[in-house]
């Protein structure tokens, strides 16, 4: 014997199952979206931490009137590890053997040669 329903019940029922549907709904998307601004942000960081090693070289070669800046200097530490993971990435991308995720880009190479 099953107990009786009445509408409203069965009608609150459908109603909660659809307000925790959307709640987890929601909470994927939201998921999502934190995951996706994670993203951008860590992608935004590179993008500007490029920069910044690009403008120190620049100024680097105002001063030495070079690119050659030493492995292991001194002056300025990041600069020359910078310097020596790009020379890393060229080489293999000269072998048609670049890194898995190469921030080396083909625009990059174009504006260090510039």
């Amino acid at each position: 014997t099953s107990s009786p329903r009445n509408a409203n019940s069965c009608g609150e029922t459908v109603k909660e199952d659809i307000a925790q549907e959307e709640k987890h709904e929601h909470k994927h998307k939201s998921a999502a979206t934190v995951t996706d601004l994670h993203e951008k942000n860590i992608k935004d960081h590179h993008v500007e931490s490029w920069e910044r090693m690009y403008r120190k070289l620049k100024d680097y070669k105002k001063k030495y009137g070079n690119c050659e800046v030493p492995t292991g200097w001194k002056e300025d530490t990041k600069l020359s590890a910078w310097i020596a993971s790009l020379r890393k990435s060229h080489k293999r991308k000269l072998r048609n053997k670049p890194f898995q995720h190469c921030f080396l880009t083909d625009a990059r190479m174009k504006k260090l040669n510039e």
